[in-house]
């Protein structure tokens, strides 16, 4: 009898410690995904937003020497301008009346995105672009994730 109990009080102990490993791991699988989704959706934005600034014609807006948290870039394969914004935290891309569309994911909440032109009157266009990004979903420690960075892009032309 007593030694059913010492193997039960065994089997117990070990069973506890492979639950708590397990929820150990799951624990960080979620820490990891929220940090890879962050970092991997700022460099689709980053490469986005530098790839349609090299391909514009100029910026529309912000004005030369100024800032702002809207782009508005003269596209030459269009009449439409391409408008960049951030709305609810998702980054969106339209033209003229067209239908918006995302750019980053839902799962992500960009914090700030901000646009300053760095040319001045008779230069080429030069934008800074600041881009705080963070997981929507960080009710707790396990799923925090933040990425800032900044770069800065000039038109082709």
């Amino acid at each position: 009898m007593i030694e059913t109990i010492i193997y039960v009080a065994i089997i117990g102990i070990v069973l506890t410690a492979f639950a708590l490993f397990g929820f150990a791991i799951a624990a960080v699988s979620a820490k990891n995904h929220a940090a890879v989704e962050v970092q991997a959706n700022a460099r689709i934005i980053m490469s986005y937003l530098t790839d349609q600034i090299r391909a514009s014609g100029g910026v529309v807006a912000p004005d030369k020497n100024s800032e702002g948290a809207v782009l508005e870039l003269d596209m030459p394969d269009s009449n439409e301008n391409l408008v960049l914004r951030v709305d609810d935290g998702v980054l969106f891309a339209y033209s003229g009346a067209n239908e918006p569309f995302f750019i980053s994911s839902s799962e992500l909440e960009i914090t700030e995105l901000n646009f300053k032109n760095l040319a001045r009157a008779g230069e080429k266009d030069s934008i800074a672009i600041f881009l705080s990004i963070k997981y929507r979903y960080d009710s707790s420690l396990e799923y925090s994730g933040v990425f800032e960075t900044q770069t800065a892009v000039s038109v082709k032309l």
